[in-house]
């Protein structure tokens, strides 16, 4: 992957080798049900305003707590 550079919202993006433009979302340190659903409506409003790459940046998330996994594997299901 390339460099980073920063898009309009604040989020990261990235640059693969073939030139694919990923929209880095990072994911906070404790991910639970209520910050994993508000992860999840902004990757849906972002699919529906066309972006198709994502990438999950966990490096600084610690837990991942049971009912934050729902939202995570949903949000997964929509962008893979």
């Amino acid at each position: 992957m390339k460099g980073k550079g920063r898009n309009l919202s604040g989020s990261a993006s990235i640059t693969d080798s073939v030139g694919k433009v990923w929209l880095v979302v990072e994911s906070p340190r404790y991910f639970d049900g209520s910050t994993g659903q508000k992860m999840l409506d902004a990757i849906k409003k972002l699919v529906e305003g066309g972006v198709v790459h994502f990438a999950f940046d966990m490096t600084e998330t610690q837990v991942v707590n049971s009912i934050g996994v729902s939202p995570l594997y949903r949000g997964y299901r929509i962008v893979r």
